[in-house]
């Protein structure tokens, strides 16, 4: 019995572990990358040529929004409320990531070989688009699983390292 207790909160840590290396990995290269690649193809999507405005705004709303990320990751919504400041930039960014669903949905097959179509977008532009949307749609299905996960299964606290398992609803 000890041995599964010490076995989970290990598996506890290690997942924990995992997903902070890669948060922080995430939380430098996104920005800079959406930036890039927003900058350099600011006219090579005729077919809507707000998608490489998209990645710029949103690599700046990411920014503005770090403080918070941060705070609601290492102190979870149990401890922690955010200001009204903190309020209105998770708005703006929830409106940008509707907005960008709405840019990218637009364009349903983009030409990616003749640059004088109307229906031209450049492939790296239109296909990290797509990648963004679908990523923040993993970011929160993982995180509504982790609750999930976490109320029924655990009585744990991932963003303290802290695993404490329920063993009294299974004996």
């Amino acid at each position: 019995m000890a041995d599964e207790r010490h076995l989970i909160k290990f598996v506890c840590v290690i997942i924990t572990s995992l997903v902070i290396l890669s948060m922080c990995i995430s939380l430098v290269g996104i920005p800079v990358i959406l930036i890039a690649t927003g900058y350099q193809n600011l006219h090579n999507c005729p077919a809507e040529p707000l998608l490489p405005i998209h990645f710029i705004v949103a690599a700046f709303i990411f920014c503005l929004n770090l403080p918070t990320l941060y705070k609601l990751c290492f102190l979870g919504l149990d401890h922690y409320r955010p200001s009204s400041t903190e309020r209105i930039f998770c708005w703006i960014a929830f409106m940008w990531f509707v907005t960008g669903c709405a840019l990218v949905y637009t364009i349903s097959t983009p030409d990616y070989f003749d640059k004088y179509s109307e229906k031209f977008c450049n492939k790296y532009v239109y296909e990290g688009s797509v990648l963004l949307i679908l990523s923040i749609w993993a970011a929160i299905s993982m995180w509504i699983f982790r609750k999930i996960f976490q109320e029924f299964f655990f009585h744990a606290n991932f963003s303290r390292l802290d695993c404490q398992v329920n063993f009294k609803n299974y004996t």
